[in-house]
């Protein structure tokens, strides 16, 4: 189970710092556009779910006219960081958008039924252990042939880590994500249609361990379980850390993994 008090603090504490380390994800959702402009949506209502501090949300103002768009997030300074953004941005004056900015949690969505013509989270919903219920408000939010599209990090993200922390702690202290078969059963069994699924692996190479830790705490990713074992902290744990991970350098450099699943699906129009 996710501690959400927890991760709700610990994205609070990496809201200043987060652009700074968020390489991977920026990525992750620049691909995750490209899958949108494949799809002919001219959406008036968007939720971005889990906005983080409001990138994607500043590209949907730029390329759509006249939208309402909804940032929700879990964390209060990741909101501001994205308020920021908004209102040093005239895009949003110019194409007479709206923009609203939502603390909440995504499992309790405080919206009306058949509001969005689009719900899009990148990088986010990894963060709940409850996928179904999740699905279940998306569904309920979207319009009949609404767009849900969404990126998420599959259980081989940061599998070396995972399997350093298994042979020191006898279970692993990484997040624990669920497979493209689990995400795609839940998605079936919400009535969604349509359903187009990518899976791809990014390997990060780093200089030294100690960069691949302040990249995971810069961005907030820590292990958000409730279970989570205090273990060792500072100088003597990543010193530890860094013997283990001598296996897998290659060369001088250490690589991080990151599995990412992205999907592209609908609302089924029960009208048809």
């Amino acid at each position: 189970m996710i501690d959400k008090i927890y991760k709700r603090k610990v994205f609070n504490r990496a809201a200043n710092s987060y652009e700074k380390f968020s390489g991977i994800q920026d990525q992750i959702s620049q691909n995750l556009l490209e899958k949108l402009e494949c799809r002919n949506i001219n959406p008036t209502n968007i939720l971005d779910l889990g906005c983080g501090t409001g990138k994607n949300g500043l590209h949907f103002l730029k390329k759509f006219k006249k939208i309402s768009l909804v940032n929700f997030d879990l964390s209060e300074n990741m909101l501001e960081q994205a308020r920021k953004k908004m209102t040093t941005s005239s895009i949003n004056f110019v194409n007479n958008s709206t923009n609203f900015h939502v603390c909440g949690d995504m499992e309790n969505l405080p919206f009306r039924d058949n509001l969005f013509d689009l719900v899009w989270s990148s990088s986010a919903i990894q963060w709940s252990d409850n996928l179904p219920i999740v699905l279940k408000h998306i569904n309920r939010i979207l319009k009949p042939n609404g767009f849900f599209i969404f990126s998420t990090f599959g259980p081989e993200t940061l599998k070396e880590l995972r399997m350093i922390n298994e042979v020191l702690y006898n279970h692993p202290k990484t997040n624990n994500f669920l497979d493209l078969k689990d995400i795609r059963d839940f998605l079936a069994l919400e009535g969604f249609e349509n359903s187009s699924f990518d899976v791809k692996s990014y390997r990060l190479d780093y200089a030294n361990v100690e960069d691949i830790l302040y990249d995971i705490k810069g961005v907030g990713a820590t292990n958000g379980n409730k279970k989570r074992s205090k273990g060792l902290r500072g100088r003597e744990f990543i010193n530890i850390m860094k013997q283990h991970y001598e296996k897998y350098r290659e060369g001088k450099l250490y690589p991080a993994t990151y599995e990412v699943i992205y999907a592209v699906v609908s609302k089924k129009n029960y009208k048809n």
